[in-house]
């Protein structure tokens, strides 16, 4: 396993805020988008198990 450590000081904080902000905000946007993905290819597998179901009835 890798451990990830991020010292940040209250003037870095300060100073470049607004950089942090975009990051999150960006990396936020990575991780809705991969569950909405994840969440979209689940519906679409019971869609077609449902009708492989009724083809095999």
């Amino acid at each position: 396993k890798s451990e990830y450590r991020i010292n940040l000081s209250k003037t870095a904080l300060k100073e470049d805020l607004e950089s942090i902000r975009k990051g999150v905000k960006i990396v936020i946007g990575l991780i809705v988008g991969l569950l909405r993905d994840r969440i979209t290819m689940c519906d679409e597998h019971e869609i077609k198990k449902r009708r492989i179901q009724k083809a095999n009835k």
